[in-house]
């Protein structure tokens, strides 16, 4: 009998690799991927995992279905668990590119790497569009055939063996000054006489919410007087699946609010006409993309530049929340669960930012967001600690503090709500 479970060895380049016997009595390697060990253990054995489930489903027969069933049945999964946007790129992945490439009345179960590799090429070498995209697309086809794993219409996805291409995306590492920020916020106030009602004309406490609480646009857009507890001094960020709306990775968290912040809320407050969000077009509904007034805002404050990774955008606002946090000193585990990010690894892009081009405010919001945390300072010439936040030393090194993880009676807090 084949030995089709196989086992775990290490080969002289280091990578680790499972030896198994196939169905014809050869024996075969197939990498891990890695030359770690732990990592090896873990990929070892959800690759038996799968083994024994393909040899469940054998004995049971597999029955399978064509594509467009399939896309079906992914999508609605996809609408009842993840958030309405991604529902709607996948649908147009789907209907505008995968289906019509390996065909509609394709069966599951003739799928093949080899075809799907020849999927990423025809989109990277017809479409003309960066890899980002291709792997976003490919990422929606992997998804679809772990779906048909679990349903019994694949023994084992052949997505599987196919690689996401080298990512090519622009990282945008501008954030504003306080001094842009101001220069943004007057501009605002300055040109709100002369909008339409039917235009987005509350981008001054947008942007001053966005710059001192790191929302994500979309979460911004969404958010509802209901989520702020001004009594405790902090807003929630949580999934609103009445609405589409789920939080990026399931991150729900909560956000200590600065004097700016609540400032902003209030005055959208003091202007509400019945709709519960804070930021509602006029028929009470959220409003959609923002970018195109953004960007009309910002070229006329003469703050936009040409280079690609230079631009600001919307998402540039809770980029500066985060540089101001860590120019302050702020420890990026703080940061991080502030972001809502699910690996320290996306936060570390921040760890870069040192003691230059500080403000007063960025420590008073670092203050704020980490209940009196006060960030430490050493100068060149002294190793004395500074208590006043507020002032701004040039010291050759710097090490952060430790921030509290959180509100200080976070349970009593948590049930508030």
């Amino acid at each position: 009998m084949a030995n089709q479970l196989g086992y775990l060895v290490k080969r002289a380049n280091g990578r680790y690799y499972t030896r198994f016997q196939k169905a014809d009595g050869r024996w075969t390697h197939e990498s891990l991927g890695t030359v770690r060990a732990a990592e090896a253990k873990v990929l070892f054995q959800q690759w038996r995992d799968r083994q024994l489930r393909a040899q469940t489903l054998q004995d049971e027969q597999v029955v399978p279905v064509t594509l467009e069933q399939l896309a079906r049945e992914h999508l609605k999964r996809v609408e009842s668990h993840q958030a309405a946007s991604w529902l709607i790129k996948q649908q147009n992945y789907l209907d505008n590119y995968i289906l019509p490439f390996f065909g509609a009345a394709t069966l599951t179960t003739d799928l093949t790497p080899r075809r799907i590799r020849d999927y990423v090429d025809w989109r990277k070498t017809e479409g003309k569009i960066r890899a980002v995209t291709v792997n976003k697309e490919l990422s929606c086809i992997k998804a679809a055939l772990r779906f048909a794993e679990e349903r019994g219409y694949l023994l084992e996805s052949p997505a599987r063996k196919v690689r996401l291409l080298p990512s090519d995306s622009i990282v945008h590492d501008r954030f504003l000054s306080y001094e842009e920020y101001a220069l943004l916020l007057d501009k605002a106030v300055d040109e709100r006489e002369g909008l339409r009602s039917t235009l987005f004309n509350d981008r001054r406490e947008w942007i001053m919410l966005a710059c001192n609480t790191g929302l994500r646009p979309g979460e911004q857009r969404v958010l509802q007087f209901g989520d702020v507890d001004p009594e405790h001094g902090f807003l929630r960020v949580q999934s609103k699946p009445e609405i589409g709306f789920h939080v990026k990775n399931y991150q729900h968290r909560y956000i200590p609010l600065s004097a700016q912040a609540r400032e902003a809320i209030e005055s959208q407050r003091a202007k509400a006409s019945g709709s519960d969000f804070l930021f509602p077009r006029p028929d009470g509904e959220p409003w959609g993309d923002i970018g195109a007034s953004f960007e009309e805002l910002v070229s006329g404050a003469r703050l936009q530049k040409q280079a690609a990774a230079e631009r600001l955008t919307p998402h540039s606002l809770r980029h500066t929340y985060a540089s101001w946090l860590a120019i302050a000193g702020l420890s990026l585990r703080r940061i991080q669960e502030l972001l809502g990010h699910k690996s320290i690894t996306t936060t570390e892009r921040y760890s870069h930012l040192g003691a230059n081009g500080q403000h007063p405010y960025y420590f008073e919001l670092a203050r704020c967001v980490s209940n009196g945390f006060v960030p430490r300072f050493v100068t060149s010439e002294s190793s004395e600690e500074v208590a006043d936040s507020s002032q701004v030393i040039e010291g050759k090194w710097w090490r952060r503090g430790d921030s509290n993880a959180g509100p200080r009676d976070y349970e009593s807090f948590r049930t508030a709500f």
